[in-house]
């Protein structure tokens, strides 16, 4: 190699290319930043500015003069995807790692011609080990050769930073000094005067949150239009897809994909034979496809939403257009359009709470649930009519349905309800109509794990013959759970009740708090909580009379397989050492569901329940 090939590939392998359209002196446009992986040895290690698309570039004449630098190249952004489930954890452990090699700048002084990257024949420099125009190699070099040739002299460090996500404009958002897009590859070539990239091997992406990685890119820096034309995984936070090939508009920030496949938020699921991401309004479309949660996934799904079209907000909401719900191969109702939320409640989706649930306690009989919720006022409404209903064989028709308004301070209810009372196990029912209620969200007390809450109820009641105005408020302090070692968790919550009872006009306060020690080894998961209820006063209604005012519940759990265990617990009345209760229960995992039957020999209770993982009632 000569003098001439060493000093060019020098200024591609060790440096970076600037221009800019503007005056001499103003600030360079560093748009691209080109890496080769830094385990490969054959001459790939590049790293190349590219122009803004539109601006003129800045090429060079005799006389310019060639200054290195000793900057590092800026590293890669780290990945803020969130990980796909059961699917993608090992897939990061062969990406390539980000090389930093010195920076170079080539400045101009005189006249300005084209120049093109490939052909360094057509840079010409003063300094020693200059270009002629005789030169029409195209530069391939090893590491080795470009530590020789590397200069080492002024520095010119390179624009990196991300841009805040959430940018709505396309000049904001766009590929630009502030938002670089950075890219390594095994093997790469640039062509200065066209713009055409052409990107092949272990192909790395990043631009703002976005990664891209698949085997070939190429495309346009100028006109910023690149297609990737085999299998490409693509992640986001909230997004992990991968899809059969894609393209990328630089300028609108949107990406399409053919045979899309993956995960929003690692809970929901999603397959279609195409599909737009713009991430200027943060939207993903699904054409052709279906919709599942996390544990549903299967070849074929135990439950899914197929669709003409699917719009995904990540972390808002999502409508199906033209939406079919299937159990397995079966369809159960299909609706020209449905919202539902991604965020509500935490984990729920809610079409799929129409699928019926049954149940079974001796009681009540054999039961039948479903639920539904619907956006009052468009999909971003925090305003939703929802209705949550249950038959049984024995008590018949049992629904609760309403409007529930989410909002910062908690969510409030207006509803019409006929309701089981969880204080004792005579399976008693109440009618509420109407019923007001309000329940907070947990405020933390600042630079600590405490939080405080509160609930509250305006309401009438009606049990038989006993009916009258209901109120009460309730407040109580907490704490998340303390642990006490690997194996032992710590919790506890105090608290102050009181209700109102209109009926005869009585009035009772409860003054309560529980504790509890929960613990995991191995297959073994036991327990033991205590509650303590000091009331005052009484009420009239038999639905929240208390069966034990003070009880302790202990008992284990044992996993016996993966996909089965078993478990006794014990319920006793502290007051006058009686054991109220003896549970034996047998839980059964169904993939998207958890079963379990229970049998109580003191009472000589049975009962029988399937629920789902991915939604609740």
């Amino acid at each position: 190699m000569n003098k001439k090939q060493a000093a060019a590939a020098a200024l591609i392998a060790a440096g970076a290319f600037s221009w800019s359209g503007m005056a001499a002196g103003a600030s360079d446009s560093v748009l691209w930043v080109l890496t080769g992986t830094a385990a490969e040895a054959d001459g790939s290690v590049r790293r190349i500015a590219v122009p803004e698309a539109g601006s003129p570039s800045r090429t060079e004449s005799a006389g310019s003069t060639v200054s290195s630098a000793s900057e590092a190249a800026p590293a890669a952004p780290s990945e803020t995807a969130q990980p796909s489930p059961e699917k993608t954890e090992a897939a990061e452990s062969d990406q390539p790692s980000a090389v930093s090699p010195a920076a170079e700048t080539v400045t101009s002084a005189a006249e300005e011609k084209p120049m093109d990257v490939d052909h360094p024949a057509q840079l010409e420099a003063s300094a020693p080990g200059s270009l002629t125009a005789s030169d029409e190699q195209a530069v391939q070099q090893s590491p080795k050769e470009v530590q020789k040739a590397a200069p080492k002299n002024t520095e010119a460090p390179v624009k990196s930073a991300e841009k805040e996500e959430g940018a709505r404009s396309g000049a904001a958002s766009s590929i630009s000094p502030a938002n670089p897009m950075v890219v390594q590859a095994d093997a790469m070539s640039y062509r200065g005067t066209t713009g055409d990239v052409d990107l092949q091997g272990r192909v790395d992406i990043t631009y703002m949150q976005d990664r891209y990685q698949t085997e070939h890119v190429y495309g346009n820096s100028q006109t910023e239009q690149y297609v990737i034309p085999g299998t490409v995984r693509w992640t986001s936070p909230g997004n992990d897809v991968t899809a059969e090939q894609g393209t990328y508009d630089g300028k609108t920030s949107v990406a399409t994909f053919e045979g899309i496949k993956g995960w929003n938020q690692g809970k929901y699921y999603y397959e279609g034979e195409s599909g737009v991401y713009d991430r200027m309004e943060n939207k993903a479309v699904v054409q052709k496809g279906y919709f599942t949660t996390k544990h549903a996934v299967a070849k074929v799904p135990d439950y899914r939403i197929e669709a003409d079209s699917i719009d995904i907000y990540p972390n808002d909401h999502y409508k199906a257009h033209n939406a079919r719900l299937f159990i397995k191969n079966t369809q159960i109702m299909s609706v020209s359009s449905y919202t539902g939320s991604l965020d509500r409640d935490g984990n729920a989706v809610n079409l799929w709470t129409v699928i019926p649930v049954p149940d079974y306690e001796s009681g009540n009989g054999f039961g039948l649930k479903n639920r539904i919720e619907i956006p009052v006022g468009g999909a971003d409404s925090d305003l939703a009519f929802y209705a949550r209903l249950a038959w049984y064989s024995q008590e018949g028709f049992k629904p609760d349905v309403g409007f529930l308004w989410d909002t910062a301070p908690g969510t409030f209810k207006l509803r019409y309800a006929k309701e089981e009372s969880t204080l004792n196990d005579d399976h008693i029912w109440i009618e509420m109509w109407p019923s007001f209620s309000f329940d907070s969200r947990h405020f933390y007390i600042p630079q600590t794990n405490f939080y405080v809450g509160a609930s509250g109820d305006i309401g009438h009641w009606k049990e038989g013959s006993v009916s009258g105005s209901h109120k009460l408020w309730n407040v109580y302090l907490s704490h998340d759970p303390i642990e006490l070692g690997p194996h032992l968790d710590f919790s506890w919550q105090l608290g102050y009740r009181r209700d109102y009872y209109g009926y005869d006009d009585s009035m009772r306060s409860n003054r309560y708090y529980t504790v509890g020690l929960h613990g995991k080894y191995g297959i073994w998961s036991p327990w033991i909580t205590y509650e303590d209820n000091h009331m005052s006063g009484h009420t009239p209604y038999r639905y929240d009379t208390y069966d034990m005012e003070k009880p302790l519940y202990t008992g284990v759990k044992v996993q016996l397989t993966p996909l089965d265990a078993v478990s006794v617990e014990y319920a006793i009345d502290t007051i006058n050492g009686h054991t109220d209760h003896k549970y034996f229960t047998y839980y059964r995992d169904l993939h998207s569901f958890t079963s379990w039957i229970q049998y109580d020999t003191v009472d000589e209770d049975f009962e029988f329940m399937i629920q789902p993982k991915d939604f609740s009632f």
